[in-house]
């Protein structure tokens, strides 16, 4: 595995599941002021939508995510028999862009952080000829002074192959080191991402700018195939990486507005990744992402790759580095610390 390959599977976040608990109800509100001051009638519809999910939730009705594409937001009624005594009441149903609203809102509130490395692990499914997927845990500790990388943590084929030979455990700790991300045409570090725009509408003109670069200095069938894709298939792959970044929750709040923006959205609820986390799973038609996000619509939880995989020859460029397909990674924890070997 190279340092590219390495770094495009990893998932930064400073967010935790507990806090994303305890700060629902607050963020949702903070949802209802948004949608108060907002003049577009769409942007209302869906902040509105996500403010009767959080009264729904607040006097104990059930609510359900809707799997369809992305549509208009509604409430259905109770589906009991009239003069029964239903328990349930109504559902509340939301739609794929007011779940990423909601997230947003949490992600924008969340206190910026530093420390002097960013530590992130990740578990990588890929699958293996004969079937199955052999699994592999990687962690990185990076900082501009250098940092420390362990590949082949925990490696184990599902089901197990007894015999087989598995990766080896290597830990390397090393100096100044630049590893670039590529989205597009621009190339970002962890340090450049701390500097990407954390307004709306300012991160959306980076994205077109890295968009309309798309292929440039792959060889010629890897930038035919990077300059066809959609913009909204490139904000969605965009996300994971943004998301999966030291990115200020300024920008991590944007990228999940930007993404919300985007036609022909995808949402299924209660999909398990591949550590058996429950989340709800976003997607395009006939797109090759999908994030597993979770139940808050702030936390990234994994995501998995279907569209083609690169000839071996591409495996040393930045943006084809990752693209096995089937491939699903999982974050297992993120976050800044203080010192080599540290967790969050």
């Amino acid at each position: 595995m190279t340092p590219d390959d390495f770094m495009l599977s990893l998932r930064p976040d400073t967010l935790t599941e507990e806090s994303h608990r305890l700060r629902r109800e607050r963020d949702l509100s903070a949802a209802f002021s948004a949608y108060r001051r907002s003049r577009s009638p769409l942007t209302a519809r869906l902040v509105k939508t996500a403010l009767g999910l959080a009264a729904a939730a607040a006097v104990g009705v059930p609510y359900a995510i809707s799997s369809a594409p992305a549509a208009a937001p509604r409430v259905a009624k109770s589906s009991a028999p009239a003069g029964s005594r239903s328990t349930a009441g109504p559902v509340a149903t939301v739609d794929a862009r007011s779940f990423l609203l909601a997230g947003a809102e949490t992600v924008a509130r969340t206190p910026a952080a530093t420390a002097r490395y960013w530590f992130a692990s990740t578990r990588t499914f890929d699958p293996v000829k004969g079937g199955g997927v052999l699994a592999v845990t990687d962690e990185v500790w990076s900082a501009p002074s250098g940092g420390r990388l362990v590949t082949g943590k925990d490696a184990a084929y599902l089901p197990a192959r007894p015999g087989a030979k598995l990766p080896k455990e290597k830990t390397v700790d090393h100096g100044p080191m630049v590893l670039q991300t590529a989205i597009g045409g621009a190339r970002v570090t962890d340090e450049s991402m701390a500097d990407l725009p954390g307004g709306h509408e300012a991160l959306d003109a980076w994205l077109r700018e890295a968009y309309r670069g798309a292929g440039k200095g792959l060889p010629a069938e890897a930038a035919a195939e990077a300059r066809a894709e959609s913009y909204p298939s490139f904000v969605l792959g965009a996300a994971r990486y943004l998301l999966d970044s030291p990115a200020t929750p300024a920008t991590r709040a944007a990228i999940l507005r930007i993404l919300a923006a985007q036609p022909g959205l995808t949402m299924k609820q209660d999909v398990t990744d591949p550590t058996g986390r429950t989340g709800v799973e976003i997607g395009l038609r006939d797109g090759d992402f999908r994030l597993v996000i979770d139940p808050t619509g702030a936390r990234l939880l994994s995501f998995t790759y279907t569209g083609p995989s690169s000839p071996e020859k591409w495996s040393g460029t930045s943006v084809r580095a990752a693209s096995v397909s089937g491939r699903q990674v999982a974050i297992l924890s993120s976050g800044w610390v203080d010192s080599l070997g540290a967790r969050p």
